[in-house]
């Protein structure tokens, strides 16, 4: 997987709309997933309904309570249709950890829900 800037659109309906991230240079997901974990963002968490889950926690979040640290875009080496983007998260209780999305046509869950997690400025 190849790095590649912007960020795309969560809805995938507009790909260069979606707020604007701090994207960091890694040239694969686990180095960036590697990188994170050393920062402290050990946590893995995903979308659950109207929440991010923590799942090691075993904790529930309202997106207003997270922000988006830092974020990683990549696409697939064979089909550019196969992007994802690592976030790093920190939760106002302390928790860090890291959220990865898929953005085929078919994965869509949660995206709403990871659209209303702010992103620091």
């Amino acid at each position: 997987m190849t790095l590649i800037p912007p960020c795309p659109d969560l809805s995938g309906s507009n790909r260069d709309s979606f707020q604007p991230f701090n994207f960091n240079a890694m040239d694969t997901l686990s180095e960036a997933m590697g990188n994170l974990n050393k920062e402290g963002f050990t946590e893995e968490m995903r979308p659950s309904g109207n929440f991010i889950e923590a799942i090691g926690a075993r904790k529930k979040y309202n997106p207003e309570d997270l922000i988006i640290m830092k974020s990683y875009r990549f696409e697939g080496m064979t089909d550019p249709a196969d992007e994802m983007i690592c976030y790093a998260i920190s939760a106002r209780d302390g928790t860090k950890g890291t959220l990865v999305m898929s953005f085929s046509a078919k994965n869509s869950e949660g995206v709403e829900t990871v659209r209303k997690i702010p992103s620091k400025k």
